[in-house]
């Protein structure tokens, strides 16, 4: 379970194969958490492509037995996809695309920094990128997303539950935790490091080539978008009435209600 010791303990990591032709072209769905989905993704069928979804390891079936966290790092997981897709490429020779959604977008921002010759192309869905454990970008954005008529109306009702919060409290499983620390184990103890992020963020602004981020707008997590340089051949596309569930055949295809950032070579 450790890539840094190829000889020591082993996990079994669930992978699902949708394959057609092996002259085809692989669509590798990077998941960010458990397996979401046996089915092609959209881009696959769009491609008319193979798909290989890879669960991330420690989650759901792909979790070691006692699970190690140390190990539980954004390399070993993207040595993980590393390994993986090589193996693959024995089998199909064509072109290579990484994609996921969300975590699964970050996963393919984290596996292109470390591998970035593993895919000729990458699409990362409704990623953010985040440098500290509760990112300000994210409240500033609910503080003027939509109309001032619908902000008032959720303070309104946020206020109401707040006030009568000894009524909800027997449907609620967890009063106390405000922040992401209840998706840790009850044995682990982590420090937030943004060094992690930065790296990425600073590898990806200098060598991230063939990339394209999608957003939709209205998503809060477009307020931690990754933001292409001009130095890459990248591009980031935000479609002004999506959200976080925005996909290809959402977006507006005259183009013209595109915000788009960075630049892709013709």
């Amino acid at each position: 379970m450790d890539h840094n010791e190829p000889g020591g303990d082993k996990f079994t990591q669930r992978v699902v194969i949708n394959h057609f032709d092996y002259d085809r072209p692989v669509v590798v769905m990077l998941e960010g958490y458990g397996l979401h989905s046996r089915k092609r993704s959209e881009l696959a069928r769009l491609l008319d492509a193979n798909q290989v979804t890879i669960e991330h390891r420690f989650f759901a079936e792909s979790t070691p037995q006692p699970p190690a966290w140390e190990h539980l790092t954004i390399w070993q997981a993207a040595t993980d996809h590393h390994k993986i897709i090589n193996t693959l490429k024995k089998l199909y020779p064509g072109k290579w695309i990484t994609t996921g959604l969300s975590k699964g977008g970050q996963a393919v921002m984290f596996h292109k920094r470390f591998y970035p010759d593993d895919a000729d192309a990458s699409l990362a869905y409704v990623a953010p990128l985040l440098f500290s454990p509760e990112d300000k970008r994210v409240h500033d954005f609910l503080d003027q997303v939509g109309s001032d008529e619908c902000r008032t109306k959720i303070r309104r009702f946020q206020n109401h539950l707040l006030k009568n919060r000894k009524s909800f409290r027997p449907y609620l499983s967890d009063t106390s935790s405000i922040t992401f620390d209840f998706a840790l184990a009850d044995t682990m103890k982590a420090d937030f490091d943004p060094s992690a992020m930065q790296d990425i963020r600073n590898w990806l602004h200098k060598k991230g080539n063939n990339m394209i981020y999608l957003y939709g707008e209205q998503d809060p997590w477009t307020a931690a978008a990754f933001e292409p340089s001009e130095k890459t051949n990248a591009i980031k596309l935000v479609n002004p009435e999506g959200n976080h569930k925005l996909r290809i055949n959402r977006l507006p295809w005259d183009g013209q209600h595109l915000h788009h950032t960075g630049r892709l070579a013709r």
